[in-house]
């Protein structure tokens, strides 16, 4: 076995410490390099997912200030189907362009109060039903009480549906 001498391990540490150095860069270089792909990657991903919105608190504390209007408009559906059954038709105009065209408004801000994927259901929703009420204007200018009652049910329907999705929300 061949003996060290002190020069000889003095040398061989100063190589391998400048060796190290180059090492501590090259690697720090690596790290610095994998790290940023990793950001990038990362921020890429983040930018393809999709996010539910759902309605805030604010919202929903809007929808609960409007919505009692909503009922109580809508309560006087039943009105609008005694004077289809019973065909007072002068009464009919008065009731769909009064209290239930108020419904119109309060309907459309609720609606926009939803978040976007369900607004556009909703929103048809309130158009069907007001189309539907037109319907029945329609039929007792023509004084057809069974198309009326047809819209009638059809509009009460779309009421609820409205409804639903409010309760949903």
């Amino acid at each position: 076995m061949a003996k060290l001498k002190l020069g000889d391990v003095l040398n061989w540490l100063t190589v391998n410490a400048r060796l190290m150095t180059r090492l501590k860069t090259i690697v720090s270089g690596i790290l610095v390099f994998f790290a940023v792909v990793c950001l990038t990657c990362n921020s890429a991903l983040a930018d393809h997912v999709q996010y539910e919105p759902t309605a805030t608190a604010y919202q929903k504390r809007q929808m609960q200030e409007i919505v009692p209007t909503i009922i109580q408009k809508g309560d006087r559906l039943p009105e609008l189907q005694q004077l289809i059954a019973s065909q007072q038709w002068q009464n009919v105009d008065p009731l769909i362009h009064g209290d239930l065209d108020e419904l119109r408004s309060s309907m459309s801000e609720v609606t926009q109060l939803f978040p976007p994927k369900d607004q556009v259901q909703v929103r048809n929703t309130a158009t069907r039903f007001f189309q539907h009420l037109d319907g029945v204007e329609q039929a007792t200018e023509n004084q057809d009480s069974s198309q009326a009652g047809q819209e009638y049910q059809a509009a009460l329907e779309e009421f609820d549906t409205f409804l639903d999705y409010v309760s949903q929300s």
